[in-house]
């Protein structure tokens, strides 16, 4: 039976059915459950199951807010969810023509996100919602109707649901997999890096051993192409992708592996294919995928315990995606505090041990991969692409 189908089917909390099966629904089987929530939701049928109904809702929204939702975003609804306590009473029906309102914004969002297309435009409008809003304002409204103790069941979930999806044979999810643990448990809260622990991120789909690099490289960019499109509607700053340790044993090993992935990426994407046969040492070059600029930092095995691209003991090597668009929506790094800003991430690194030097690295590519000594000469990563 599918997770769908049992999710429609069930007469008690989903959240359990979803923990047994170990896994989460994807976009188009959200999309599908929450059509089912809005059948439900009719005269006939509501009336009778109210309750049940709006409990299904906030386990969807919940699942919706896990893959889509930012920190303190998640952080705001555990608050709502363990320590809300109602006054008194509410009357559920009252919140219905609301609830159906933004379920049917969801299910628009997470539908148009499950049926976008490799290389294709997206366009959004901006009276829609993102599923990060929807979500919140859907908490928000049911949590009222809904009794303490599932309410907290509701938020703690949303602290085991990397855990579930992590562990889950069935496929990839970017917000559970091992790319994004591992950015959200070790290398956000331990670099120095002062947006880090408050970022929204992705991982790439886990690197095959026993497939080929370039349907390895395929695969990715997929993954990347999607997270590009919807990240600008969602606000999402960073896409991790882990390879293999032996891809940073020595920092020329990192930079032939930078090269390599940049350029499989590069090849495959029709609107970018001579993004790196430009002038890369120019000040104004930046890598390009779908049409998004972005800045990409590389962590790996070659460096030492204190260096900023050390990887704290992972084991992997590690490319983070860092689109344009999530570093202009950073308040901090408008135009008037860009410097001063960028000057005390310098100072947190420094006060770490790890400091780091862009003195004689003036143009944005050599940043991608750091020598081992802040002081030494680019790593010349461009080097070995193969033109």
């Amino acid at each position: 039976m599918g997770l769908a189908t049992s999710f429609r089917k069930s007469q008690f909390c989903a959240l359990d059915l979803l923990i047994d099966h170990h896994r989460l629904p994807s976009d188009a089987a959200s999309a599908r459950i929450v059509s089912e929530i809005l059948r439900m939701l009719e005269p006939s049928i509501a009336h009778e199951k109210l309750d049940s109904i709006i409990h299904l809702a906030l386990d969807i929204t919940v699942i919706s807010a896990a893959r889509y939702c930012s920190k303190p975003r998640i952080e705001a609804l555990k608050r709502l969810s363990i320590f809300y306590k109602a006054d008194q009473p509410t009357n559920s029906e009252d919140c219905i023509p609301e609830l159906i309102r933004l379920l049917r914004a969801l299910r628009f969002m997470i539908d148009k996100y499950a049926n976008i297309e490799l290389f294709e435009p997206v366009h959004f409008d901006d009276n829609q919602s993102p599923v990060e809003i929807i979500t919140y304002q859907i908490f928000s409204l049911l949590i009222s109707h809904c009794d303490p103790e599932y309410t907290a069941k509701a938020g703690m979930f949303l602290l085991k649901s990397g855990w579930l999806r992590q562990n889950d044979p069935g496929g990839y999810d970017p917000a559970g997999c091992v790319a994004y643990d591992e950015m959200r448990r070790v290398l956000a809260p331990k670099t120095r890096c002062i947006f880090a622990t408050k970022g929204k991120y992705w991982g790439a789909p886990k690197w095959q051993m026993n497939g080929t690099f370039e349907d390895n490289i395929f695969r990715i960019a997929m993954a990347l192409d999607k997270f590009l499109k919807i990240g600008r509607k969602e606000g999402m700053d960073g896409f991790l992708l882990k390879a293999p340790a032996e891809f940073s044993a020595t920092v020329n090993i990192l930079a032939r592996s930078t090269a390599r992935i940049l350029q499989g990426l590069s090849v495959i994407d029709p609107d970018e294919a001579g993004c790196l046969s430009r002038q890369i040492e120019a000040p104004e070059w930046k890598f390009r995928f779908v049409r998004e600029s972005m800045f990409i930092s590389t962590f790996g095995a070659c460096y030492p315990e204190k260096h900023p691209r050390n990887t704290y003991s992972m084991d992997g090597t590690y490319f983070f995606f860092q689109p344009d668009y999530s570093l202009r929506m950073q308040p901090m790094l408008s135009e008037r505090m860009e410097v001063e800003t960028r000057l005390r991430i310098l100072k947190a690194f420094e006060k770490s041990g790890g400091w780091y030097s862009n003195d004689n690295k003036c143009y944005e590519a050599a940043r991608y991969v750091r020598p081992v000594a802040a002081e030494e000469p680019p790593v010349r990563w461009w080097d070995y692409l193969e033109l």
